[in-house]
């Protein structure tokens, strides 16, 4: 029996609300939530099926606004790169402009990180396997996730020393707000929501998604941004190989995303 059912289901609804801005009380909030849920469903580490009447709905409250951030990030993206090529609109905007930007996309990149971590504290307690078949896996998810994924494996490198020049932001281009997220992830030890965690949700994610039936070249954008190769000599790659290619970059790592 779920005793905590109710209390874990408003910590959930808490954790997806989007905050709007980066105010330490509601970075504070979301903290203290992601704690107390681990600390309820780690309690269940030892008879993990009794969530299952309800664990649909705990992953979906999860993953369905982290999807919704996921592509937003994704599409913003593309909107920063047009405007760059854009030399009016670029000169039209203010430096506040631009600092409100890219407040709003850290801000989004905060909640994200929080509902994949919470979404991995129930993967711990059920096994990513079952987790993972109740994760929305639509052909449009496969870029923005397996994006995010290089964003958030690019930090986890630069943390490690192992970016080399062959792997630097002029190779496999790097937002200024995911450059701004490492630096905040390097000051900030005690944050709750783990880097490493959403990485492995995101890697989760997209062993599901990449079984879309049919070819992915069908979906695959043929962008620079998200497909460069490290040892391409700057050549575009494909979807697939570039799946393949972020996923054994993370073979290295320790822990529960070397899985």
């Amino acid at each position: 029996f779920f005793v905590e059912r109710e209390e874990v289901f408003g910590l959930i609804s808490s954790l997806s609300l989007q905050r709007s801005n980066v105010s330490d009380t509601q970075l504070i909030c979301q903290d203290v939530a992601l704690y107390r849920l681990r600390g309820i469903l780690d309690k269940y580490l030892e008879c993990p099926t009794l969530l299952d009447p309800h664990l649909e709905s705990m992953v979906h409250q999860l993953i369905l606004p982290a999807r919704a951030i996921v592509h937003d990030l994704f599409l913003n993206q593309f909107a920063v790169d047009s405007d760059d090529k854009n030399e009016e609109k670029a000169c039209g905007k203010t430096d506040e402009d631009k600092s409100n930007e890219q407040q709003d996309v850290t801000v989004k990149l905060s909640n994200l990180m929080h509902l994949l971590s919470a979404t991995y504290a129930i993967s711990k307690v059920r096994g990513r396997k079952y987790i993972q078949r109740l994760m929305p896996h639509d052909a449009v998810d496969v870029e923005p996730v397996l994006t995010i994924l290089r964003w958030f494996g690019w930090i986890e490198r630069q943390e490690r020393g192992l970016i080399g020049k062959s792997d630097s932001a002029q190779r496999v281009k790097i937002p200024d707000c995911i450059q701004l997220l490492q630096r905040q992830q390097h000051e900030a030890q005690d944050c709750e929501a783990k880097l490493w965690e959403s990485v492995h949700s995101l890697l989760t994610w997209l062993g599901i998604i990449s079984l879309v039936p049919f070819n992915l070249h069908s979906i695959d954008s043929s962008l620079e941004n998200v497909t460069i190769d490290e040892k391409s000599d700057g050549n575009s790659i494909t979807l697939v190989q570039s799946i393949v290619s972020t996923s054994a970059s993370h073979l290295g790592d320790y822990g529960a995303t070397r899985e």
